[in-house]
């Protein structure tokens, strides 16, 4: 199902787009074979850490933190990623949650 929301309904002058939920699969197949990530980690991208915690389940090292990170162009959210970051800074593979992809808002379903 698809309804209209604004990218950001709380900032001034913000577009409505459509948005659409989809299978965490499929999102991360556009994500990946759109080169999203290489794109993303350059200008005129900008990003930061959208939040910080401890795992909650799982099998990971000690000092091992869970991130999300948001991705803008300008005033525009483009992308949330989530990765495990270890304590010697290496990372897990992103995690798309949520992608501005053609002009529609795609984000991440949970599974059942």
């Amino acid at each position: 199902m698809s309804e209209s929301v604004g990218t950001d309904a709380n900032e001034p002058g913000s577009t409505t787009v459509p948005t659409r939920g989809i299978s965490a699969s499929e999102l991360r197949k556009i994500f990946n074979e759109q080169g999203y990530w290489e794109r993303l980690n350059h200008q005129p991208y900008t990003r930061s850490v959208y939040s910080t915690h401890r795992p909650r389940h799982g099998d990971f090292e000690p000092g091992t933190v869970s991130q999300m990170f948001e991705f803008r162009l300008g005033q525009t959210k483009v992308a949330l990623i989530h990765q495990y970051i270890s304590p010697d800074g290496t990372s897990t593979m992103p995690d798309p949650k949520y992608l501005l992809h053609d002009g529609e808002i795609l984000f991440s379903l949970k599974s059942p």
